[in-house]
């Protein structure tokens, strides 16, 4: 707001009047609601007022209306550490109780110490004649601290010990910890060395857990088959010649009517079919016959036997109008599953379209 040095003669206007005395002074008012309904249209930035409900000196800052800071509003004066009296009115005193004072060490009149320093003295209990026994000491801390542990005069324990034994060194003594008997005695009581042994630790070590006897190890005497050829016997349940010797190992009689051919169950065997009840064999991606297998089927009962491709391709001589389904002849025909690629098979024998 503006200010204006008026001189004889000057007219006082209204806007005068408003810029220079109403919105310069502190106006009263009985709280805000009321300031804010009368200066709505005027306010003006720097303007002051008193609120009578509040007791509070605002001004406006030209966006808002603020508290007045530091007002003068102490109201008592409370007595803390070591001082009494105080009050809420009136002139105020307060008394120091000096004995509850705490005076700091550098104010003490000649001392040097700080008072880190003089608080090592803390809990100390010797005497001066006690700490003067430390006056001229040279020892260091860490010679101090071999005292550590000591329970009697250390020149009558040094006075009681063994002279140093010439030539043998503390590492060498240090062997001896340990040993409750003749030394001698124990070594002459000892296996020999192991004359002719050329294993190393590591190949002896091989033999940690082997549970086999001598007669066990040495079927491996004379051994020329590879791992690889090993694990060809992986799976056998029997004896291997005994199986060669007997092929109606890989003869199957299967009386049910429903079968789904798998390479684990029925690769290279013969399946004969007895049922008397229409039959059907299924070959579907879950067959997985190797490339060049084959499974023999034969309708040795009096029901119809059928082959039926589900997830995989069978082709004949005849056409299938129905996705690969084909029957086998008369009772007692049989015919080959040939598998010829993946999942991709060939049925070959006395067979006709379904």
């Amino acid at each position: 707001m503006p200010f204006k040095d008026f001189t004889a003669g000057d007219i006082l206007t209204a806007v005068d009047v408003d810029n220079l005395l109403m919105r310069q002074t502190i106006m009263k008012f009985a709280d805000a609601a009321a300031r804010d309904t009368a200066l709505t249209d005027v306010l003006a930035e720097g303007m002051f007022c008193f609120l009578e409900d509040t007791n509070a000196f605002q001004f406006y800052t030209g966006a808002a209306w603020q508290d007045v800071s530091n007002p003068g509003d102490i109201t008592a004066v409370t007595a803390g550490t070591a001082l009494s009296g105080g009050g809420s009115s009136g002139d105020v005193t307060l008394n120091v109780d000096l004995s509850a004072v705490t005076i700091p060490a550098s104010q003490i009149s000649d001392l040097t110490a700080t008072a880190a320093e003089l608080n090592i003295l803390d809990g100390v209990t010797a005497d001066a004649a006690e700490l003067n026994i430390l006056d001229g000491a040279t020892p260091t801390t860490t010679e101090l601290n071999y005292l550590d542990g000591v329970t009697s005069s250390i020149q009558d324990q040094i006075n009681t010990k063994q002279e140093i034994v010439s030539g043998v060194s503390d590492a060498e003594i240090g062997y001896l910890d340990g040993v409750t008997s003749s030394i001698q005695t124990q070594i002459d009581s000892k296996q020999n060395e192991l004359i002719g042994l050329t294993a190393s630790v590591a190949e002896l070590n091989i033999l940690d857990g082997v549970t086999a006897t001598a007669t066990d190890l040495n079927a491996l005497d004379g051994l020329s088959a590879t791992t690889t050829e090993l694990n060809y016997l992986d799976g056998v349940t029997a004896l291997i010649q005994t199986q060669f010797d007997n092929p109606l190992a890989s003869f199957i009689t299967d009386a049910t009517t429903s079968r789904t051919i798998t390479a684990a169950a029925d690769s290279g065997k013969t399946i004969r079919f007895t049922s008397s009840s229409s039959t059907v064999v299924t070959v579907n991606a879950s067959t997985d016959l190797a490339v060049g297998a084959r499974v023999e089927i034969i309708a040795d009962g009096a029901g119809e036997l059928t082959v039926a491709a589900s997830g995989a391709t069978i082709k004949a001589a005849e056409v299938s109008t129905t996705s690969g389904s084909f029957t086998i002849g008369a009772q007692y025909s049989a015919a080959t599953i040939l598998c010829v690629a993946t999942d991709e098979y060939r049925l070959i024998g006395n067979i006709g379209a379904v």
